[in-house]
């Protein structure tokens, strides 16, 4: 211990059949030469078990890092190297990682000046071998440095990941790296944050996009906290994205953009948002893109895009002669899809006006006022060819959605219907049942009916053969006669594929439980049905085994949703075991039942065959800590995971839960708030994190989690740069730890929203 002239021997108990399971070498605090790593080294090749070696907090004199990758190769039981605050200057730096080409028992090379720095030794497959080299400095001059660091990465085998962030790399340097992307081996992707990124160095990263195959996304923003990914890992279904977020980009730049992803054609996404752009500057980027960019959605989101505002970029955008397929305006948010090929082929005419295109419009999320519905209404008398439609109307204006109806009801081509949230006078009523026997599919969910009103569409949806898709979630109490009238329409509905009646009925006693009984029966021939949503039904144990009884016709079921219901544990089991059927299914969503033990232990042999289930809500149930083993178990064997909510399940024992998510490579989103999970918890998530480059959200809300847990967590995230949110909200720390955790790491958030 320099200076201290101190040795410790340290004699451990931690042994496993009389050995030593690990041994460790430290010096710190010392000035080391060539002459002193060269012995310690040589004597510690001899040692035959494993090893960690530290040299933390030394200064290393001229060659003597040299002397010690010599050695490195020949001491086979080493496992770790930490050089944590040794490794102060860029050029030692290089010379330390230039062991990647010639030691294949490099796992992982993470150096920082001023920071933890660590080299991994382990056999491991190619694909899990990663680099990181952070805050150090490439600027100007040391150019010579950047070209010698990506001489050393192209010599690399195949890399998982190469973490280059807070460089000072700036426009040149990042210029540099992109010039040598087709010589780099990487399978998941180039983190370049944090290098001081101008408006035209976002350009040359998006331009990756058109001039390297591998690329398969990037990710640029350029504000507080900047952020800039190059994504090698191939996206399934051949995904091609660009996202661009809060950059503040000037006309020139978006027109610029415009013209890189026109020369993309296999782009499948463009996302713009929060880039303090204008209208006008929107419509001249749609003016620019290539008309042979198909099948592209491009979604632009500015804080001024309101429901009126975007009726008018709607109009600007279809006057533009675009072959614009749908257009989609959520909140602040608005989308266009372009026609792919096969639909540009169909019209047999590549100079229709963009009227003659555009297939769909959705005011999703966005409630017109009277002026914007009066503008909506007068479009849409221009587009012959618009099959779906999805609107809502502040205040719901009596006359103004009469209007509306009866314009849609001109419209001949329309076939999808969204009305949802409406105040459906008599004539209105009367409107929609002209409409229905040519729709394939109708959302009028939450619309507020007369009595004589709903039972008119009861009676018509008994026609409604041809009817694909049907939601009616909140839509009504049904009344005796409404109810027998649907289950006689759901009897006719052979075509149906999608049916939400999420909070339709809320049955109590027999009286109620006969309702849900027959709703079921009346499903029991929809042998095409794909997503199906019962949720608020309080159905018990009898609608349960009815519904068991149905599941094995259901042979495309991809969806089934039976939330805030009364499914009890052995009926779960049951239930669980009837969806083995299902070998389609991709989203199970059972929140607020009274799941437990049994139910849990079922999916330990159910969930695996599921091999294409990709969400899973089991939030607000009672599971036990037996019934969580058995979870983690089957979790373990679900390879397409992308969502798991577990929020208030019943037991705070999640550890092996968070472990077993290291085997879905695909995971998102993963909630487990209100459990009093305490730091175990977040400490085994932190180590699942860097095998999960896909995840985007945690959310830890009301639990146990200490400073000690986020710490493990914060280090963690280095690993997993695409996660954008840790929700934190009341846990066990204090007003002083979380603003500094906040200020360490943005990502963490410790409101309530």
């Amino acid at each position: 211990d320099g200076g201290k002239d101190q040795v410790m021997l340290q004699f451990s108990s931690d042994r496993s059949h009389g050995e030593l399971k690990t041994k460790l070498f430290r010096v710190n605090k010392s000035s080391l030469t060539p002459s002193d790593v060269n012995k310690v080294c040589r004597k510690l090749v001899q040692c035959c078990l494993s090893l960690e070696l530290e040299f933390t907090q030394c200064s290393f004199a001229e060659k003597s890092i040299e002397n010690m990758l010599r050695v490195l190769p020949k001491m086979s039981s080493l496992q770790r190297l930490n050089v944590s605050y040794s490794i102060t200057s860029t050029t030692d730096a290089l010379t330390l990682i230039s062991c990647f080409p010639d030691n294949h028992r490099v796992s992982s090379v993470e150096l920082s000046p001023q920071g933890e720095s660590f080299i991994h030794f382990d056999e491991v497959k190619a694909e899990q071998v990663n680099c990181r080299l952070t805050d150090f400095s490439f600027r100007g001059d040391n150019f010579v440095l950047l070209d010698r660091l990506l001489d050393i990465l192209q010599q690399a085998r195949q890399l998982s990941y190469i973490d280059l962030s807070g460089n000072q790399l700036e426009d040149e340097g990042v210029r540099r790296l992109l010039e040598s992307l087709p010589r780099l081996r990487v399978s998941s992707y180039i983190n370049l944050s944090k290098n001081g990124l101008s408006q035209l160095g976002l350009l040359d990263v998006a331009r990756t996009l058109c001039t390297c195959t591998n690329v398969s996304a990037v990710e640029v923003s350029l504000g507080e906290e900047e952020r800039c990914l190059i994504w090698f890992r191939q996206k399934r279904g051949g995904e091609k994205t660009l996202s661009v977020r809060d950059s503040t980009l000037q006309r020139d730049h978006l027109l610029r953009l415009a013209t890189i992803v026109s020369n993309c054609l296999s782009l499948t996404n463009v996302e713009l948002r929060n880039n303090m752009l204008e209208s006008e500057w929107i419509e001249s980027f749609v003016t620019v893109l290539n008309l042979n960019l198909r099948g592209c959605a491009i979604s632009i989101e500015e804080c001024w895009i309101g429901a009126e505002e975007a009726v008018h970029l709607l109009c600007r955008c279809l006057q533009l002669s675009k072959p614009v397929q749908t257009i989609r305006i959520d909140h602040t948010r608005l989308q266009l899809v372009l026609m792919n090929s096969t639909e540009m082929s169909q019209t047999g005419d590549f100079s229709l006006p963009a009227q003659s295109a555009a297939k769909n419009i959705s005011f999703f999320n966005n409630r017109l006022d009277v002026d914007g519905a009066e503008l909506l209404c007068s479009l849409l008398p221009s587009l012959p060819n618009l099959t779906s439609i999805s609107v809502g109307i502040k205040d719901s204006s009596v006359s103004v959605v009469e209007e509306l109806l009866h314009v849609i009801l001109m419209s001949t081509s329309i076939q999808c219907l969204n009305l949802s949230g409406f105040f459906m006078s008599d004539a209105a009523a009367q409107t929609v049942m002209k409409l229905l026997p040519r729709l394939r599919s109708l959302s009028m969910s939450h619309c507020v009916w007369s009595a004589a009103g709903r039972l008119q569409l009861f009676e018509a949806l008994k026609k409604c053969s041809a009817l694909e898709d049907l939601c009616l979630d909140a839509a009504m109490q049904l009344n005796e006669d409404c109810w027998r009238c649907l289950v006689k329409a759901l009897r006719n509905m052979n075509s149906l594929q999608i049916l939400e009646l999420n909070e339709i009925i809320k049955p109590s006693g027999e009286s109620g439980a006969d309702v849900v009984l027959d709703l079921l029966a009346g499903m029991e021939e929809l042998t095409q049905i794909q997503e199906i949503e019962l949720g608020g039904w309080r159905m018990a144990d009898r609608g349960i085994q009815k519904l068991t009884g149905i599941l094995p016709a259901w042979k495309d079921l991809r969806k089934i949703s039976l939330s805030k219901n009364l499914v009890s544990d052995s009926s779960g089991e049951k239930l669980l075991e009837a969806l083995r059927t299902c070998s389609h299914l991709e989203e199970l969503h059972l929140s607020s039942n009274l799941l437990g033990d049994l139910t849990a232990a079922r999916m330990a042999l159910v969930l695996p065959s599921m091999s294409h289930l990709s969400v899973l809500d089991l939030s607000e149930n009672r599971i036990g800590n037996e019934g969580l083993l058995s979870l983690s178990k089957a979790i373990m064997n679900l390879k397409s995971l992308r969502k798991i909510q577990l929020t208030s399940v019943g037991d705070s024992e999640l550890g092996a839960v968070a472990a077993s998510l290291r085997h879905c490579p695909f995971i998102q989103d993963v909630g487990l708030g209100w459990n009093n999970c305490g730091d175990d918890v977040a400490q085994e998530l932190a180590k699942v994190l860097p095998f999960c480059h896909d995840l985007t959200r945690i959310d830890l809300e009301c639990n146990s989690v200490s400073a000690a847990g986020l710490e493990a967590l914060v280090k963690a995230l280095r690993s997993c740069p695409a996660l954008q949110v840790i929700r934190l909200w009341k846990n066990k720390v204090s007003l002083n730890e979380a603003q500094g955790f906040s200020q360490m790491e943005r990502r963490l958030n410790f409101s309530s929203t």
